[in-house]
C-alpha cells in the first residue's frame, strides 16, 4: 500500500495523464531513485549524442537494401 506521499504522486501524475515511464516499485528512499535516474538520464543523452540519423546513415525513403 502507497504511503501518503506516494499516494499523492500519483494522484498528480493521473490528473496530468501522465504515468512513470520506469516505476520498479522500490520504497527504499530517494536517493536509490536518483542514483538510478543517472544513469538513466546519462544513458539517454549518450543515445541522443552518438546516434546516427537515417540522414547521417544515408537512408532515404523507399529505397530497401
Amino acid at each position: 500500500m502507497p504511503t501518503p506521499r506516494q499516494f499523492w504522486y500519483i494522484v498528480i501524475l493521473k490528473n496530468m495523464g501522465l504515468w512513470p515511464l520506469v516505476d520498479l516499485d522500490m520504497r527504499i528512499g530517494e536517493r536509490t531513485g536518483a542514483a538510478f535516474s543517472s544513469s538513466v538520464i546519462e544513458a539517454g543523452v549518450k543515445i541522443m549524442r552518438d546516434m546516427f540519423t537515417f540522414e547521417d546513415a544515408s537512408i532515404t525513403a523507399g529505397t530497401e537494401t
